[in-house]
């Protein structure tokens, strides 16, 4: 019994791994911090994929079988849980490209909500050094030349008193 949940915790432990390997740049555009263990992760899997390298997971997966009378599976996690399921055999070639484009995308798409938020930072310290810092609304318009512009005229609407639409202003007034 125990060493088949050794062997279903390594199964999934794997699985994550490879999860966050693949997506784990797009949880750092969201905890930026994150992107230092998303990039040993990602070089570990490539140094597994490029170099053939053995995980120590596989080997906890494969002892654990033995234990249990069984023969360790031929081939790596990969070859055993992954192809054929998330990807064809015998096309790890583009698997491998399209992880590649993720990953990559996740970075850039980080370098640029990066680059965003220190421009806006680099303003806001401008702004605080021309002594405009937290400022309302009228002169975040004045800064952008809109401060002679008629604000927007919508219809107000209100809720209706059966509460299934909304009335606009009008129909209150001519009441």
């Amino acid at each position: 019994m125990g060493y088949r949940v050794l062997v279903a915790a390594a199964v999934g432990v794997h699985f994550a791994f490879l999860a966050y390997g693949v997506f784990g740049g797009f949880l750092a555009w969201r905890w930026p911090r994150t992107i230092w263990l998303h990039a040993a992760c990602a070089l570990w899997l490539l140094f597994i994929v490029v170099f053939h390298g053995s995980c120590p997971l596989t080997w906890l997966e494969d002892r654990s079988r033995e234990a249990l009378g069984e023969p360790p599976r031929v081939g790596g996690f990969l070859d055993n849980h992954v192809a054929g399921i998330f990807y064809p055999h015998g096309r790890e070639a583009a698997a491998q490209i399209v992880v590649a484009l993720l990953v990559l995308t996740s970075w850039v798409g980080l370098a640029i909500r990066l680059a965003r938020r220190r421009s806006g930072r680099r303003s806001a310290d401008r702004r605080a050094e021309d002594g405009r810092a937290g400022h309302g609304q009228a002169d975040r318009q004045a800064d952008h030349g809109r401060a002679d512009r008629q604000p927007d005229h919508r219809r107000a609407v209100r809720p209706s008193v059966d509460g299934w639409g909304g009335r606009d202003e009008s129909e209150y007034r001519s009441r």
